[in-house]
């Protein structure tokens, strides 16, 4: 609430998993920016997941996915 009034707010996040123990964190995290910028391109309020291929969208992902990212906005 913002002076009484119900604000609502979107997220759109950029996500890239690793399975090396020792990885490359800058790469990691350019990798996780462009699937962010992937994102917000393809509508916002959405993950998006780099990896060998384009990353791949979850916009229209499963409810428990959409529940996760919305109790991670909580």
């Amino acid at each position: 609430m913002v002076d009484g009034r119900a604000v609502g707010a979107t997220a759109s996040v950029g996500m890239v998993f690793s399975d090396v123990a020792e990885f490359d964190a800058p790469e990691l995290l350019t990798q996780a920016d462009k699937a962010l910028y992937e994102a917000k391109e393809r509508g916002r309020n959405r993950v998006e997941v780099a990896g060998a291929e384009p990353a791949t969208s979850h916009g229209d992902a499963p409810a428990p996915a959409r529940a996760s990212l919305a109790q991670s906005a909580a």
